[in-house]
């Protein structure tokens, strides 16, 4: 094998096509698709782990509002937030929805969950699980 084939063998695109072409996922075998059986409802989900990171606030909201909640209240009193930003102010930096050091909001996510980084070499994309359960409803 050249030095050609062999960079090649190892780049990220050869080992997610040998992935995908060899490696059996066991989607049966899946949590979301025994969910999807045992309750006869659609169910999304990743193949790689799943991100919760950005759902209450993404990185430049978070940036964004950790200096804002840095600032004095003199220096406040100059910077000008939006409603939503006003919002988000609140729900981070104050205690009303903070349980077990966690923030939980009542209204739930603003924003989606998303694929994580790994695994390498799996679909970022949602996959859509059925129940391949027949159902006999009386």
């Amino acid at each position: 094998m050249g030095d050609r084939e062999y960079k090649k063998s190892r780049s990220l695109e050869y080992l997610v096509e040998f992935a995908k072409k060899n490696l059996d996922l066991m989607e049966d075998k899946s949590l979301a698709q025994a969910l999807a059986d045992a309750t006869g409802a659609t169910v999304y989900a990743y193949y790689r782990r799943t991100s919760y990171e950005d759902t209450l606030l993404t990185k430049n909201e978070r940036d964004k509002i950790e200096a804002y909640a840095k600032l004095s209240k003199e220096e406040k009193k100059s910077v000008k937030l939006t409603d939503e930003e006003t919002k988000l102010y609140e729900i981070w930096c104050t205690n009303k929805y903070f349980v077990d050091s966690d923030i939980l909001y009542p209204k739930g996510a603003l924003n989606p969950v998303r694929a994580d980084s790994t695994p390498i070499g799996l679909a970022t994309s949602m996959v859509t699980f059925k129940s391949k359960k027949k159902w006999i409803i009386k």
